[in-house]
């Protein structure tokens, strides 16, 4: 009997077990073909991880992102086609810090810095102007709205000093680096920088042109919780106030990203909630609140994307919504996918495409149900934690993690 059980225990050895309830046929499992790697570069291989900036750029044939955040004022150059590093420039004279936000306006790459702001040639690879805010006594925001030939950026005149400093909206000639103040307004304590990035609207009857902006009132002895939050229209052809909100909202949380303009229609954030204001008149077209009161900023890193008359908006913490940009009602909300998202999103084939740094990965979201479609994440022991890019030429995305630089495709599912 033991012979005869052993024989059967190595003849059923020596062949493939079969499944006790095998699958149909044509129940396979689909490979997820969403993300499609094209190439991948070492952005310096002799770090361990490199920290580069938001706000990437695709210029003509490349990608174009920054160095460290321990490196001086670095522009590191990419074949957006194969990947290639093809060349990198370090600022030797002038700025010495490292890029925080960076802009494209035809072939001239700007870039504020931690000491200042400059505009760089990319076709001549050579500085074409520099300015040194320390040298000014002043702070540049962290943000910037490219409108026509200028730049026009938030600054802080006499920072830091207690009933002298003066908020200002400057504007920059993108060529020469010419300065000069747009708007101003006394700052009683300043500080930190008040103002966001400015938003531009027509108005149909003047044919003026009109700049709006939130402005933080910060002050040394005020906690988070207890700033405020104005939205000023000021029209730029006579620097006069068409009108200002002053705080419209008990709690500033949308100071450092700029409004979006819908129509003839202003939105914003503010506190929990989102707001939309009428362009002409600063009156209230609806308001929507999101969650239960919080003591800390809730719409402070990234930017409001509006396509058609959907509105996406993306809270600091997992929250993204899709608002109906008309009326301020929830299309959806999604709860869990967006922790911690960079300052952008962008919009492809109906699909949200965006970097989570606190899931560490690419997200691709259905823009209509908010769904997700795909997360990717590095599989270079790393984290994405950049904004992604997009290039109509090659119909490719592009980011980094804190090793790599990539250029990849996203394919909407059947």
């Amino acid at each position: 009997m033991y012979i005869i059980i052993l024989s059967l225990l190595l003849l059923v050895g020596c062949h493939e077990q079969q499944p006790l309830f095998p699958k149909p046929p044509g129940n396979t499992e689909k490979k997820d073909t969403v993300f499609e790697l094209i190439w991948e570069t070492r952005m310096d291989s002799n770090r361990s991880g490199v920290i580069t900036s938001n706000f990437m750029q695709v210029w003509k044939d490349y990608f174009v992102t920054t160095g460290d955040i321990e490196d001086p004022l670095l522009i590191r150059v990419f074949n957006k086609y194969n990947g290639k590093k093809e060349w990198e420039f370090v600022n030797q004279n002038g700025l010495k810090y490292n890029i925080i936000y960076n802009a494209l306006k035809e072939d001239i790459y700007i870039g504020i810095t931690g000491d200042g702001i400059f505009g760089f040639d990319l076709n001549k690879r050579e500085m074409k102007w520099q300015i040194n805010q320390n040298q000014l006594n002043l702070r540049f925001g962290w943000n910037m709205t490219i409108h026509g030939d200028y730049i026009y950026m938030p600054a802080t005149w006499m920072f830091g000093k207690v009933n002298i400093s003066d908020e200002r909206m400057i504007r920059i000639h993108y060529l020469t680096g010419e300065m000069e103040t747009v708007y101003h307004i006394q700052s009683v304590d300043s500080l930190m920088d008040a103002f966001s990035s400015p938003v531009f609207w027509t108005d149909p009857e003047t044919g003026h042109e009109i700049m709006f902006f939130n402005n933080q009132n910060w002050n040394y002895f005020l906690t988070p919780q207890e700033v405020s939050q104005d939205l000023y229209a000021v029209d730029i052809e006579t620097n006069e106030v068409l009108w200002c909100n002053a705080e419209f909202t008990p709690v500033a949380s949308n100071g450092t990203i700029h409004p979006i303009v819908y129509n003839d229609n202003i939105i914003t954030g503010g506190d929990w909630s989102i707001y939309s204001f009428d362009a002409k008149t600063g009156n209230l077209n609806w308001k929507r609140e999101f969650s239960q009161p919080t003591p800390w900023s809730l719409w402070s890193t990234t930017e409001h994307l509006i396509k058609e008359n959907r509105l996406y908006v993306n809270e600091v913490g997992a929250d993204i919504a899709c608002l109906d940009a008309d009326t301020g009602e929830v299309i959806w909300h999604n709860t869990k996918d967006a922790s911690n998202c960079t300052p952008t999103m962008t919009y492809y084939k109906d699909m949200l495409v965006y970097t989570s740094w606190g899931k560490g990965s690419i997200m691709v979201l259905d823009a209509f149900t908010g769904e997700r479609i795909h997360k990717e994440r590095s599989h270079n022991h790393s984290t994405f934690n950049t904004d992604v890019v997009y290039d109509e030429e090659t119909d490719m995305f592009f980011t980094t993690d804190y090793k790599y630089a990539y250029g990849f495709k996203i394919h909407k599912p059947e």
